[in-house]
């Protein structure tokens, strides 16, 4: 009778550990699931609204730049005129605007730095004469030794393009209030211009210093999303460096060449799911021990 009352007690003591490991598994796997659901939708969220705020900063300065285009001074080339229109402008959004230009057609400029001359190599110049809108440069070091984007603005008249008004705008307090964006302890965000430089990163010897297409790593994933940048509004990526998986969104700056990258180890995104699983485990052994207990004392 002793015998048939152990194997019974047995048989319930097995039934129990494969029944509490298999709820263990299970609850393990719906909260992997949710939880990834989870990063994926924090990613994509943070890389959004650091984006659109990227876009709602350039707006303000190109807004300096549209009140310019306007004035007489400015549309008739006017030097004085349009050098004091220019000046009051660098007045009221310095530092945020470092110097003013007024260009014609040919390219040839003078601003509020007392420079003059002409744009020899000037992309963004040749895109606001063809497409007749604003664009920015790609990012360079200005003379002040700050990282910045010369942005151009065409002047009107007659639906023509008779020139371009401009400025060069320093980028570091755009790239603080984007690398302050929340994604934990590990997560970060950062910008990537087309073409790869990486434009704003957390770590100082990062930025304006790597390319993302060459130093970061060969990942396929990783290097089809930077070749998307300024081409592709967003996406979601899994990528590794080394052997570290990297969860990561994108999100491009509206009406630039800028993307907004965000970036998490995958594996201390999951500490949490992890954890949960080991108290899940934990707290199944704690019940399962206390059975076997109970069920001892009236067997004894």
């Amino acid at each position: 009778m002793k015998s048939i009352r152990q194997k019974l007690m047995l048989t319930i003591c097995l039934v129990l550990i494969l029944g509490i490991g298999a709820l263990s598994v299970l609850n393990y796997i719906q909260s992997s699931q949710i939880f990834t659901v989870k990063i994926v939708e924090a990613h994509k969220t943070v890389a959004e609204a650091a984006a659109k705020m990227a876009g709602l900063w350039f707006d303000e300065r190109r807004s300096y730049f549209r009140v310019l285009s306007d004035l007489p001074a400015v549309k008739n080339g006017q030097r004085d005129a349009a050098m004091s229109a220019m000046l009051s402008v660098i007045k009221v959004a310095s530092p945020d605007i470092e110097s003013v230009f007024l260009a014609d057609t040919s390219g040839h400029y003078f601003d509020t730095l007392g420079k003059a001359g002409e744009f020899e190599v000037a992309d963004f110049f040749e895109r606001v004469l063809t497409t007749q809108n604003v664009a920015i440069s790609k990012a360079f070091i200005s003379s002040s030794g700050k990282t910045a984007i010369t942005m151009g603005f065409p002047v009107m008249e007659n639906k023509q393009v008779i020139g371009v008004v401009g400025g060069v705008l320093p980028v570091e307090k755009l790239a603080k209030r984007i690398g302050d964006v929340d994604l934990g302890v590990t997560g970060y965000a950062y910008v990537v211009e087309e073409g790869g430089m990486i434009v704003f990163h957390p770590k100082k010897e990062v930025a304006m210093k790597q390319n993302a297409l060459q130093d970061i790593t060969d990942d396929p994933k990783f290097i089809e999303a930077i070749k998307d940048v300024g081409k592709k509004e967003s996406g979601v990526i899994q990528y590794s460096v080394g052997e570290i998986q990297y969860s990561s969104a994108y999100f491009a700056v509206p009406k630039t060449r800028l993307t907004v990258f965000t970036a998490a180890p995958a594996d201390k995104l999951m500490f949490e799911t992890r954890t949960i699983g080991v108290v899940m485990a934990g707290a199944g052994s704690l019940v399962l021990l206390l059975l076997v207990l109970i069920l001892g004392e009236k067997n004894g």
